[in-house]
């Protein structure tokens, strides 16, 4: 890393993630230890400054140990693995110094569903303008409770798929994950619906997908619909906001 010395600098630090790989880490239930690792080197210095990961919500402070490495004119530190046990359901996120940051989805493993009778709901939506294999993010203005977990953050995709945890834009009439690959490389949602999961929308037209809430709280519906297939799904609130 220093080749005929063309390197000149100090104090600098080069710093990455190893352990949770993912940027979303799903856990089933509370009490489940996430293991945290990370890789440090550090150029023209001897220090040895911990690598401390905080936790949000909570305020928590995890602190990764230094191994020790030396190598000439260069450290190399590589963090010892240290972990989290969450004490509740819900959604974390664990930073690191230089700003990454990783979502952690801890999970309820007890949980119940109802199925209802299908309805008509007119509304106007907002036109997410989707494209080909593309996703929106949006934020729902009360808690989605499914598969154990409770979710404000919806990936809507243009494929007819709309998942809690991850960017999904893949579709596949099948089961998920495929069998085969490729072309069906993307990692399935851990979480998500697939009323229509076949390409839909025509982008910067009426024919796409739209969204909305409608009803007034505690009775609020989350709702996501194809103007092309009339592909429809509503998420009904479960508590008051």
């Amino acid at each position: 890393m220093n080749a005929a010395r063309s390197l000149n600098c100090s104090n600098k630090a080069v710093q990455a993630r190893l352990l949770p790989v993912a940027d979303t880490d799903i856990q089933p239930r509370p009490a489940i230890r996430v293991t945290l690792e990370a890789l440090r080197h550090q150029l023209r210095t001897s220090s040895r400054t911990p690598i401390s990961v905080t936790v949000t919500p909570g305020g928590q402070t995890v602190t990764l140990a230094d191994d020790g490495m030396q190598r000439i004119r260069l450290r190399a530190t590589v963090s010892s693995p240290r972990q989290w046990t969450p004490s509740s359901t819900g959604s974390y996120v664990l930073t690191f110094p230089w700003g990454d940051a990783v979502q952690v989805e801890v999970l309820g493993s007890n949980y119940s569903f109802q199925s209802v009778s299908s309805t008509y709901v007119n509304f106007a939506g907002s036109n997410l303008d989707l494209g080909d294999d593309s996703v929106a993010a949006v934020t729902s203005p009360f808690p989605i409770a499914y598969g154990g977990g409770s979710f404000s953050q919806v990936f809507i995709s243009s494929n007819g798929t709309v998942s809690f945890t991850d960017a999904f834009s893949d579709y596949h009439v099948g089961p998920l994950p495929p069998e085969i690959f490729p072309p069906f490389a993307v990692p399935h949602a851990s979480h998500a619906v697939a009323p229509f999961g076949r390409p839909l929308p025509v982008k910067g037209s009426a024919q796409n997908v739209f969204w909305a809430v409608v009803g007034s709280a505690p009775n609020r519906q989350f709702v996501v619909e194809c103007e092309m297939c009339a592909a429809f799904l509503a998420v009904r609130t479960r508590r008051p906001p």
